[in-house]
């Protein structure tokens, strides 16, 4: 009877099972689930780990590649600098004589320089181009830059787990070598920043360099941000002489634009924009007038002004507040200018030689479509030409 009602002897405990079946048959059914179940635990597991070790691998081939093929394109370009710097024996029989130096192997493959900054340890070969087979070996050159210590902006790349591992160790001041057979180019730091994946690096008028890699610094996959590393050239050493750079045109004026955009405003905006004639208002001396330094402190105020574009697209709040402290940059802020309408027209304020302020007129078309004048108005605060007034109005 109990056994009709019981079948299953569920109400008898582990050890009081009838009916035929007992406690020992469900133990075997249930060790053989979960026998059946660890197995394929262990299979699944053992994939993972495979899986991992396959990972593994390839970041420490990944690590061997680089370093050994990295370290020979380094001793290549060392023998061929330490080949230049020996005396060149002119030949009787010609009048003409091979040039000492060479432009940089672009696209052969080949090193085309030894970027070194001793601040942080790194010294690596530089090649042309930024694919995998060149970043996986080298530090690579953007061809749609200029080669460094040539006037424009230099962009040199690496992996962040690779050569540029640390280059969030370069802070202003820090220095940077380009070493090539003909000349060595001494960067100095001046500023470091975290961006957005494709966000634009500016062209400039004088030699610079931007070294970019991805960031987070360790990250070991494709990151949506880059860490840059913004430079300028201040001294050239050419067969063991050393030459400054040039400080900049006399009549040149200090901007309060950020370190990063010293300099830097977009060449590809500024050559573009149709520029007005320079106006000069006040009591300028009449030499100076004549001199080159009015068109010098007309360079300064574009400057100025197109920086001002440039942050105020960028939406850099910090860098705008520099700038143009307490203005507000209306319907520019955060929109691109894709053409200037009209001629941007600058005007330098003068006492005798010195300029006190400077204004630029224009009218700008935005990517949304609105077009706008704008009127930039700019004084000389604690020795830095700062933007004052800031007026947008519909056009």
């Amino acid at each position: 009877m109990d056994a009709n009602r019981n079948p299953s002897g569920s109400d008898g405990g582990a050890g009081r099972g009838r009916g035929g079946y007992t406690p020992a048959h469900r133990k075997s059914k249930t060790a053989s689930r979960r026998s059946t179940r660890y197995r394929v635990l262990g299979i699944v597991s053992g994939i993972a780990i495979l899986a991992g070790v396959g990972v593994a691998g390839d970041i420490g081939w990944f690590y061997l590649h680089s370093s050994t093929t990295g370290a020979s394109l380094l001793h290549q370009e060392k023998a061929a600098i330490a080949k230049q710097s020996q005396p060149v024996v002119a030949s009787r029989s010609s009048s003409q004589t091979t040039p000492r130096c060479q432009a940089p192997n672009a696209g052969r493959g080949q090193p085309g320089g030894i970027i070194t900054a001793s601040e942080i340890h790194m010294q690596a070969p530089v090649v042309q181009g930024q694919a995998d087979a060149q970043l996986a070996v080298a530090v690579g050159h953007d061809s749609a830059s200029v080669w460094p210590g040539q006037p424009g902006t230099a962009v040199l790349a690496a992996h962040d787990v690779s050569w540029f591992s640390h280059i969030d160790g370069l802070h202003p001041g820090a220095v940077i070598d380009f070493e090539t057979p003909c000349d060595t180019y001494v960067f100095t730091v001046t500023a470091a920043k975290v961006v957005a994946q494709g966000s634009p690096v500016y062209n400039t008028a004088v030699p610079s360099l931007v070294l970019s890699t991805c960031y987070p610094l360790n990250a070991l996959w494709l990151t949506s941000q880059r860490y840059l590393v913004y430079a300028n050239l201040t001294r050239v050493v050419s067969g063991g002489a050393a030459v400054t750079v040039p400080a900049p045109a006399v009549g040149a004026l200090v901007t309060s634009l950020p370190s990063y955009l010293v300099a830097s405003v977009a060449a590809r905006v500024t050559t573009s924009a149709p520029l007005g004639p320079l106006s000069i208002a006040g009591s300028a001396d009449p030499a100076w007038a004549q001199s080159d330094e009015p068109i010098n402190a007309a360079g300064s105020t574009l400057q100025l002004y197109f920086g001002a574009l440039q942050l105020a697209a960028e939406r850099n709040l910090a860098g705008w507040e520099q700038t143009a402290p307490n203005l507000a940059a209306g319907p520019l802020w955060g929109e691109q200018v894709v053409s200037t309408v009209s001629r941007v027209t600058p005007t330098l304020d003068v006492t005798g030689s010195t300029v006190t302020g400077a204004t630029v007129t224009s009218v700008v078309r935005l990517g949304n479509g609105g077009v706008y004048s704008i009127d930039m108005g700019a004084s000389v605060i604690a020795g830095k030409l700062t933007v004052t007034t800031w007026i947008v109005r519909p056009a």
